[in-house]
């Protein structure tokens, strides 16, 4: 047995009984088996298509692609994060976790190591394409020589005409591909289209009546995948460090607009759509900042490859080079996580009081509707059927608190009134509230 801090709404009750170390590591195997394929059918379907069009274009005499190619190239990009996105989702419930904080950090780890996959398969299709391309137009280096002549790796990369390219590729694939479309599409998708395909549904199924109606109209949960989006925004947004500086003011201009969108969606999305928020530990926030020390590393490793044979002490070449940037990467990252885990601890506050120290359980019971005792299915069950109470513990389902009954032989206290009913009639929205929401969100104040 062992203390863990968490609420009762947090806990995933129907994982209990096959959640061990040794099968949740299983079907973590598994899941990462399933995250490959997905990796896979995105290659084949998806990215190779485009990257043969690219191949084939004819780049003679400076040519460039169409707007059409680069807009398909952007919408490669934005169904790759979209398969990754519902496939680490499905990939986290399915390992079984026994807290929704331990599903939601599991899968911002997935979802950004599987992002990165489709990153670094871009960047390498695109480096061996490009190299053929300049190849092919007997593209030169600065010093005159061609540069299917030259043989070494960070040679090649070095050359002005592969680091233009690749920077427009990375400026693509980061704004608006990555920053901005998948957010402007995002409303449509978690909150509009749900919506309207929950009204269609029951408007056609007047047999789905009561609670299933109900089911089919609510939007979804708010998950920390806006987690992983940002993490995944910031290495994106480092890697233009590693190429020419034309695009490094309008990327970071674009993702701070994006980023500003991205805030003002979530705020109304949090506090006029989702049903729920509950996140009772500093899990998923642990492991996000976590997830910044191979980031941030990043930015050592630019520093490393720009600074090279620049008068900052060592010129390099090839391997060595190679050698040098992944050696800055990973003292980075061993020194970032040890601050998190050693340094940042110590300047924790304990002087802070303790909320409800000495609060009752059946004060606090009458004033939460959840509880140990009605988040329990199979303790609902038993209470009804194998105690026989009566009333038995009611079943905690959300917006429907009023329906619990009271049984102080059993611990259950909370009473309430049934809410007013929604007039479906009116579809006017309160903008005055929301834009004073927003504001207080923004300056920090309280209601």
């Amino acid at each position: 047995m062992e203390v863990y801090e968490s609420e009762p709404n947090a806990i995933n009750f129907i994982n209990y009984g096959h959640s061990t170390l040794k099968e949740k590591m299983f079907r973590l195997l598994q899941g990462i088996g399933l995250i490959l394929l997905a990796l896979l059918f995105w290659t084949v379907v998806f990215y190779t298509p485009y990257a043969y069009q690219v191949f084939t274009f004819n780049f003679d005499n400076g040519a460039e692609p169409p707007f059409t190619l680069a807009m398909t190239f952007c919408m490669v990009v934005v169904l790759g994060n979209a398969i990754m996105y519902e496939v680490c989702g499905r990939v986290s419930d399915y390992i079984g976790f026994k807290t929704r904080d331990h599903r939601e950090a599991c899968y911002l780890i997935l979802y950004v190591i599987a992002c990165c996959f489709n990153v670094a398969l871009d960047m390498a299709t695109t480096y061996f394409m490009s190299l053929e391309i300049l190849k092919g137009l007997n593209f030169r280096t600065y010093y005159g020589v061609k540069l299917a002549d030259v043989e070494h790796f960070t040679q090649q990369f070095e050359t002005y005409a592969m680091q233009r390219i690749l920077a427009e590729n990375t400026k693509c694939y980061c704004f608006p591909a990555t920053f901005l479309i998948p957010f402007l599409i995002e409303p449509a998708i978690t909150v509009g289209g749900p919506l309207l395909v929950g009204q269609w549904m029951v408007r056609s199924h007047p047999e789905w009546v009561g609670r299933d109606a109900e089911l089919w109209m609510v939007a979804f949960d708010f998950d920390m995948g806006r987690y992983g989006d940002l993490l995944l925004n910031m290495l994106l947004g480092i890697l233009i460090f590693y190429f020419p500086g034309g695009y490094t003011l309008l990327l970071f201009f674009g993702m701070a607009g994006s980023h500003a969108y991205i805030y003002v969606f979530d705020h109304l999305r949090v506090i006029k759509t989702i049903p729920k928020c509950c996140y009772s530990t500093m899990e998923v926030d642990w492991w996000a900042q976590w997830m910044l020390a191979p980031i941030t590393a990043t930015i050592l490793s630019c520093f490393v490859f720009k600074a090279n044979c620049q008068d900052y002490g060592f010129c390099v070449s090839g391997m060595t080079l190679i050698e040098y940037c992944t050696g800055a990467w990973l003292f980075h990252f061993v020194l970032h996580v040890a601050c998190l885990c050693y340094v940042v601890p110590l300047f924790k506050r304990r002087d802070l009081p303790t909320l409800n120290e000495n609060q009752l359980y059946k004060t606090a019971s009458e004033e939460h509707p959840c509880s140990w005792f009605s988040a329990n299915p199979i303790h609902c069950l038993r209470s009804k059927y194998y105690y026989a109470h009566s009333p038995p513990c009611s079943f905690y389902t959300l917006g429907k608190e009023h329906l619990q009954e009271v049984n102080p032989k059993i611990h259950c206290h909370f009473d309430d009134e049934a809410p007013p009913e929604e007039d479906y009639t009116k579809n006017d929205i309160d903008s005055g509230a929301m834009v004073a929401s927003l504001s207080r969100a923004l300056t920090g104040q309280s209601k």
